[in-house]
């Protein structure tokens, strides 16, 4: 008898054994997660098998995956919800691992990639004002949208420009949409303003349900008039400078300001400001570095106010003598932060400038060539003529 029972209770436990089976899993998703903007909820589902009930593990690229405020877990870690989703956090490779006595396995891996978009334009106009003065009145107002990532393939098509909320008449204005050096996408509003173009623009860019807006006031400047014809004249090599000219304005001012900022260059140098007295029309600045593009920015200053800028920016070259007057010409700058793409762009323009410059003195270089071979061959025709006279002479005698 003690035997029968001891015989039982051995294929009772075999037959336990046999009936474990090791766990299965896998993640219930779609091959193809649709792509959603940050911000949103989004849960993850693990399906398994396995006698015993196996234990379940999340993994995110690798690493076992603890919970937190950011990923909750539920259903005995079958589900793993994402809160808030922020691709910084939640971006990754994901995989679930069932386990128990009877062995261990892990599901493939499921990509979850949210979409960044930033909060804020990346390049935008500020507040802008301009001078009720004819060659004062050029308007530039940009926008260019977030930073995305992935990056979108942004169009013309997704921003929208209105004036007092309503949207604007493009008959009026020049819209331009181009890329800068830093690779944004830039959305410009041109127009030559008038008092009619007073009021507060609004740019607004559009990706599926998502949007960004951005505002900007633009108003009519009631200061003292600028100076006018901001240029560049020879310079010196012994002192490394340039001397600036401008022409005064008409309505008298109590003074002038000018600014000189060192762009595109790490070595820091702090950005200078002279006062000149009013009646002066010219200024020298000494002490500059060779082969660096400096921009120059002058105002009129009358009873504390500042006339909107003029500026002008250069490259001063190894020997500023060599330089020609008037390399560059006169633009009119807004009152506003110069955006990265607005450098980038005065960049390329400053180097268009120089390559210009270097073109004009090689054209000049041929043409003496060119000029001094055609008097070298009218001087041998001459010769020419000449010894042919006294040849005839000479026969006349003898004969």
């Amino acid at each position: 008898m003690m035997m029968h029972t001891l015989c039982s209770i051995l294929m009772l436990v075999v037959v336990s054994v046999n009936c474990q089976t090791a766990p299965t899993v896998k993640i219930d998703l779609p091959k193809t997660i649709s792509r959603s903007f940050e911000g949103v909820n989004y849960t993850l589902t693990c399906d398994f098998n396995g006698d015993p009930t196996p234990e379940i593990t999340w993994l995110r690229n690798g690493f076992v995956h603890i919970a937190s405020d950011r990923f909750v877990f539920t259903d005995n870690n079958r589900k793993m919800e994402m809160i808030n989703t922020e691709h910084l956090i939640h971006n990754g490779l994901y995989q679930c691992e069932g386990k128990n006595s009877a062995g261990a396995i892990r599901s493939s891996a499921v990509t979850y990639r949210t979409i960044y978009w930033g909060k804020d334009f990346a390049i935008k106009s500020d507040h802008q004002s301009f001078s009720d003065v004819d060659g004062d009145r050029f308007v530039r107002l940009e926008c260019a949208p977030p930073v995305s990532d992935p990056p979108f393939e942004h169009n013309g098509g997704n921003f929208f420009w209105f004036k007092d909320d309503e949207s604007i008449n493009e008959k009026l204005y020049t819209r331009l949409l181009v890329r800068d050096n830093a690779g944004f996408i830039i959305d410009w509003l041109e127009f030559n303003a008038t008092k009619a173009h007073v009021g507060v623009y609004t740019c607004i860019y559009v990706i599926e349900d998502q949007y960004r807006v951005h505002s900007m006031n633009l108003t009519v400047f009631d200061g003292p008039p600028r100076p006018q014809k901001f240029t560049l004249s020879k310079g010196s090599r012994t002192k490394n400078s340039l001397t600036m000219k401008w022409v005064k304005p008409t309505t008298p001012v109590d003074k002038y300001e000018m600014v000189i900022k060192l762009l595109f260059s790490n070595h820091g140098d702090p950005d200078r400001t002279v006062i000149i007295s009013a009646d002066k029309e010219s200024v020298r600045v000494e002490n500059l570095r060779s082969s660096f593009v400096y921009e120059f920015t002058i105002n009129s200053i009358k009873d504390g106010i500042k006339s909107l800028p003029t500026a002008v920016k250069v490259q001063v070259l190894a020997d500023p003598a060599t330089l020609p007057a008037t390399t560059t010409t006169t633009t009119a700058v807004q009152p506003t932060t110069v955006s990265k793409a607005t450098k980038e762009t005065n960049k390329t323009s400053t180097t268009t400038e120089s390559a210009t410059s270097s073109t004009n003195n090689d054209e000049g270089i041929a043409g003496g060539v060119v000029a001094t071979i055609i008097i070298g061959v009218f001087v041998v025709i001459l010769l020419v003529a000449v010894g042919v006279v006294i040849y005839m002479k000479r026969q006349k005698v003898l004969a």
